[in-house]
Formats: C-alpha cells, sequence, structure tokens
C-alpha cells in the first residue's frame, strides 16, 4: 500500500482552473472595481506571506486582458518588490 499525501505547490497560480482555494473570487471583485469606478484610484494588495496575493494578480491580469478586448483600455502596472 502506498502512502499518499497531496502536496501544494508554493508556485503562483494563473488559471482559474488551478485555483485550490477560490483566489478568482477576489479576482473577479477587483476587475469589476476596475472597470465600472471611475478613476482616479488605486488599489493596494495586502496580505501574509502565501496568503495568494501573487495568484490573484496573475488572475487579474489575465481576466483584464481577456475581458478588454472589445475597445475597453485597461491600462496597468505590475510591481515585484522582490525582484
Amino acid at each position: 500500500m502506498t502512502d499518499k499525501k497531496l502536496y501544494i505547490s508554493d508556485d503562483p497560480i494563473s488559471r482559474i482552473e488551478d485555483d485550490m482555494f477560490h483566489h478568482n473570487i477576489y479576482a473577479d471583485l477587483l476587475f469589476k472595481i476596475i472597470r465600472d469606478v471611475k478613476p482616479p484610484w488605486n488599489i493596494g494588495l495586502f496580505g501574509r506571506w502565501g496568503s495568494g496575493k501573487t495568484s490573484i494578480i496573475k488572475m487579474l491580469i489575465k481576466k483584464i486582458d481577456k475581458e478588454c478586448v472589445s475597445g475597453e483600455k485597461i491600462t496597468y502596472f505590475e510591481f515585484d518588490a522582490w525582484k
């Protein structure tokens, strides 16, 4: 008998299919805010290390790139403090 253990990768995800923790809910909410609220404004995403901030941002960027093809233009800037 094999003892199988589930290991969860620490790498950020960008595909909703890989989202085991339902971070896509936050990405969807942020997208709606970005799309519907008139600027100027800033969004800060805060959380503990490993809480999924990078995954949320990656899913949000993918959603922006996918959903904004019909003439909408959303400009974003991603800053990685670790680099």
